[in-house]
Order: C-alpha cells, then sequence, then structure tokens
C-alpha cells in the first residue's frame, strides 16, 4: 500500500500559513517605506476619478475633491488610516449605484438568462455534456436503462451482476432443484471466452480492446482513449430498447477494428502485449493479464472507462472488471485482492492457474470456483432454515 503522504500534515500547513503572512506584511511595509509618496499619489489619483460622477448629482464631495487636489504625498501626516478613511468616504457614495447594478444583474439573470443556463440539466444533461469530451460516455445517450430484475436464464447484456445464489439457478441447478456440479463447471468454463488463437485470429471488438490495452501499457493514453472512443462510437444505437437494455449482446463492424490493426504493426506496442498474451489459453484470461500488465506501466484504467463493452461481450466485461489493482511487488494475480462475483469466478481462477506455473493450461480450472460456488449456496441455505 502507498504511504506517501497525500498533502502537507497540519503543523507543516500551520508553518507555510505562517510564512504567507510574513511574506505579505513584509512585502507590504518594504513597499510603503520605499514607495509610501508614490502609493499616496495613486491613491489620491484614484478617490478624485470616483469623486467625478458624484459631482454630477451632489456637492457634497467638492470640498473633499479640492483637498484630494492640493494635498501633498509627502506630507508625514498622510498614513495608511487617512487613506482608508478618504476610501471610506468616497466608497459611500458608490454604495447605491453597486446595489442597484446587483439588483439588475439579479433580474436579468433571473429572468433572461441564456438558454444554456435555464434548461433542465438532470443526470442525461450531465451525461450529454460529459460524452463531448469523453466518447466512451456515448452507447448510454440513446438508452434509458432504469433498475430492472435480471432476466431469467441468461442474462442480458446490462443486467445487474448476478450473486451467487441467483447465479446457481440459473446454472447450476437439477429439475429437481439439488446443485449441478456438472452443469456449475460447464457455467464457469465458458467465463474464459474463446481460445486464444493470437491478435490477427480475435473479434473485432476484442482485437480492439486488446490495442487499447497495449497502448495503454505503452503510455500511449490519449491514444488509446481515442481508440477506445472508436469502440464505443461502433455500438448501435438503442432508442428502441426499454430500461432493460438490449436483449442480445450488441454487435459491431469489423472495420471498428481498423486503427487497432494499425496500431498493433508496431512491435515496440505489439510485441509486449502479445508475448504476453501468448502465456494464456483463452481469450479473456489474456486480456486479464493485459489490463494488469497497463495498469501497472502507466496507473489507473477504472473500468467505468470501458463499461458500454457490457453492451457488446458482457463476459469479458465482468472479467476485466473483476480485476483489482496489482501491487507494486506482488504477482498479479496474488495481488488483484477485489474479489470476484460468481460471473468472474471461473474466469479469476483459471487466470491465477496460468499466472502461477506462466503457460497457456487449455484445460477449464473450475474446481475451486465451482466449490466456493457450492459452499456459498449451502450457508445460504442454512441461513434461510
Amino acid at each position: 500500500m502507498n504511504n506517501e503522504s497525500r498533502g502537507p500534515a497540519p503543523e507543516e500547513a500551520l508553518v507555510i500559513i505562517g510564512g504567507v503572512v510574513l511574506f505579505v506584511a513584509g512585502s507590504t511595509f518594504a513597499a510603503w517605506w520605499f514607495c509610501r509618496d508614490e502609493i499616496i499619489t495613486a491613491v489620491l489619483a484614484t478617490q478624485h476619478w470616483l469623486m467625478a460622477p458624484a459631482h454630477l448629482v451632489t456637492d457634497a464631495y467638492l470640498n473633499l475633491d479640492r483637498q484630494v487636489l492640493t494635498a501633498d504625498p509627502s506630507n508625514p501626516e498622510i498614513g495608511p488610516g487617512a487613506l482608508w478613511q478618504l476610501a471610506h468616504d468616497v466608497g459611500r457614495f458608490w454604495r447605491w449605484p453597486a446595489c442597484l447594478l446587483l439588483l439588475t444583474l439579479a433580474g436579468l439573470c433571473a429572468r433572461q438568462a441564456r438558454g444554456r443556463y435555464k434548461r433542465d440539466f438532470d443526470l442525461r444533461g450531465l451525461m450529454r455534456e460529459q460524452a463531448v469530451h469523453f466518447r466512451t460516455i456515448k452507447p448510454f445517450l440513446s438508452r434509458r436503462l432504469g433498475p430492472v430484475a435480471p432476466a431469467e436464464g441468461e442474462p442480458r447484456p446490462i443486467d445487474p451482476v448476478l450473486h451467487a445464489g441467483e447465479w446457481v439457478n440459473r446454472f447450476a441447478r437439477t429439475p429437481e432443484g439439488l446443485f449441478s456440479e456438472a452443469g456449475a463447471r460447464s457455467a464457469l468454463a465458458r467465463q474464459l471466452g474463446p481460445l486464444w488463437a493470437g491478435y490477427q485470429a480475435a473479434q473485432p471488438h476484442v482485437r480492439t480492446m486488446f490495442a487499447v490495452l497495449a497502448l495503454f501499457a505503452a503510455r500511449q493514453r490519449e491514444e488509446a482513449m481515442d481508440l477506445l472512443g472508436d469502440l464505443a462510437e461502433a455500438v448501435p444505437p438503442g432508442e428502441k430498447e426499454g430500461p432493460e437494455g438490449p436483449a442480445q449482446a450488441l454487435s459491431v463492424p469489423a472495420s471498428v477494428a481498423i486503427a487497432a490493426d494499425a496500431w498493433m504493426r508496431d512491435p515496440e506496442i505489439a510485441g509486449p502485449a502479445e508475448r504476453l498474451a501468448a502465456a494464456h489459453a483463452y481469450t479473456y484470461t489474456a486480456l486479464m493479464s493485459l489490463l494488469c500488465h497497463a495498469r501497472e506501466r502507466s496507473g489507473v484504467f477504472n473500468p467505468g472507462l470501458f463499461a458500454f463493452v457490457q453492451l457488446i461481450d458482457r463476459p469479458l466485461y465482468m472479467a476485466l472488471d473483476s480485476l483489482g489493482a496489482p501491487t507494486p511487488g506482488q504477482p498479479w494475480h496474488r495481488s488483484a485482492a477485489q474479489a470476484p462475483y460468481a460471473e468472474a469466478l471461473g474466469a479469476r481462477e483459471h487466470w491465477s492457474t496460468e499466472r502461477e506455473i506462466g503457460r497457456p493450461v487449455y484445460v477449464p480450472m473450475v474446481g475451486m470456483a465451482a466449490n466456493a460456488i457450492r459452499a456459498a449456496v449451502a450457508d445460504a441455505d442454512l441461513a434461510a432454515d
């Protein structure tokens, strides 16, 4: 854990504040000591200029203005107190005009504000403003998603994450209602994704995400975000969808990967990423390691930045979202401390196994994940009894 201080300690802050106060006081004293006459001359000229409009409506300031014009800046009787009193006396004339100006501006703001400041600014308005700079938000702008129950059977792309009981009821129950070890293992194995046969054999959205992570690992963050934005804009709109979102995973055109393919022709970007992926047998576990590598090289890469991937490939997003931040000096699979949910438990176990032995494992290693789910269901059944 990083123990580096995020800011000055309280006692250090007091020292800083004290230093600033002393510096300002010293500078003010020095300016008055060395430039007294010039300061007085400037203040007197300013007050004379401010009294000029007052002569148009009142004679109360004529005598004061004559005193200002005939004052000698070198007179030792003119000090900071006298200048302050002069500014106070002149300022009394400007109080009513200032109040009138503020009331006029308040009326304009209340009745004739510009349209961009008068319209309702709710969550969707905030999303529209942010989407101008963060294109990964755009797939959600045309959709009006709301809180809905997960679908029966296979979850929809944007459904809430299934907890262990919901997952078991969908994938690991016999017709008699008993826990199915075979069903659990089969569903957990599907979390690994297709076999990894290299970058060129992957689906367009996988190639794009692979290139995004490779660019991020190469510390080309702006280029990575541009590529991620291109993928987001390729997601089909959803104006006709309900609050539950699309019923099936959406597809993106193959052309979305053209820019990714161009970046992957650079051996300095593609080489490290492809060597890392070669140690994995499945697509999602390969991308999991690449995400850890990117975070280790370039810092935070929040899952919220690629949340739209759920619309295209929910299992891929679940696998990537299950990873925590790597701990410096620790193996990725041991330091990714975030507890995985049932929809990513199989991917996490198989990924950890491949990371541990350092080579691809083609037999799905999901036994511990199945046991963990069985234990969670047993605990829930006991609690219900």
